[in-house]
């Protein structure tokens, strides 16, 4: 038979590993003792809910169906930004085949546009079965729920990376194809970036001017896809970072500060203030 110091040392351990698993993931937006609830401002407990089946279902029914729409909502807009990523990558793949290589070496397609879609998928499952599974534990659900938001805010960083490269590289495809067609020769292209670029910039420039010979060998034309569409980008790169970047960032942001509230009132106690 256990002793009672024995069974307290073990419930001390696992609450407190089960609350810093918790804590890393509440306490990276907003602050971990504070909720919003229809009452106001209350205080959240750091433990987890004492869950049986009744207080289970108690908590489920305080989530008021706006805020249940909310999150649906969020979850589609999350989908929706994956499969608009996806399109694009297989877009620019698949069009030019020949090319595609050169493509991914010089970033406009890179391998975190790859990973973003594993990510994406991935969050899209967790968060249809932590919304939509109605008859899950209390266990089951909370873990699915962080999951699907530690998901979510590795497909915000993974969203900045891969949108930002795809800009960045169609503007220096773009830079460097009008520079190759102007200047055919490499004295007459260090010649005309000397002087106008830093060093740093001269140095990846010159250094991936065989791109397009590269290209060239492989009877690529520049006028057919996906070129036009990298040319638009490349041509108003400011333009395509505001829409392609920053925006969806920005939405994905508000939906992470909302999917944290949302976890500390479904799975946590609150506890009214005095």
């Amino acid at each position: 038979m256990r002793s009672l110091d024995y069974e307290s040392e073990a419930t001390v351990s696992i609450e407190d590993s089960t609350y810093s698993e918790d804590d890393r993931l509440l306490g990276s937006i907003g602050v971990l003792d504070e909720v919003l609830t229809s009452a106001g401002w209350s205080q959240a407990t750091p433990r987890i809910l004492d869950a049986t089946e009744e207080t289970w279902e108690l908590k489920k029914s305080q989530m008021t169906p706006m805020e249940d729409r909310v999150q649906t909502a969020l979850w589609l807009i999350i989908s929706l930004l994956n499969i608009g990523i996806m399109a694009l990558s297989l877009y620019l793949f698949v069009a030019e085949p020949k090319a595609m290589r050169d493509l991914v070496f010089h970033g406009i397609v890179g391998p975190s546009q790859l990973i973003q879609i594993v990510v994406g998928f991935t969050s899209t499952v967790y968060g249809a079965l932590a919304l939509y599974n109605h008859k899950a534990s209390y266990d089951s659900s909370r873990k699915l729920f962080r999951r699907y938001l530690r998901n979510n805010k590795l497909f915000l960083l993974n969203w900045v990376i891969s949108t930002a490269t795809c800009v960045y590289g169609c503007w220096k495809f773009t830079l460097l194809y009008t520079m190759d067609v102007e200047h055919d020769t490499l004295k007459k292209f260090w010649d005309f970036v000397d002087g106008k670029y830093s060093l740093f910039m001269i140095d990846v420039l010159v250094g991936v001017t065989d791109l397009f010979w590269l290209l060239r060998d492989n009877d690529v034309t520049f006028k057919e896809n996906p070129f036009p569409f990298i040319f638009s980008i490349g041509n108003n790169p400011w333009l395509a970072g505001v829409f392609m970047v920053l925006v969806p960032a920005l939405v994905l942001g508000a939906a992470l500060w909302f999917q944290h509230g949302y976890y500390r009132k479904k799975y946590f106690q609150v506890v009214k203030r005095n």
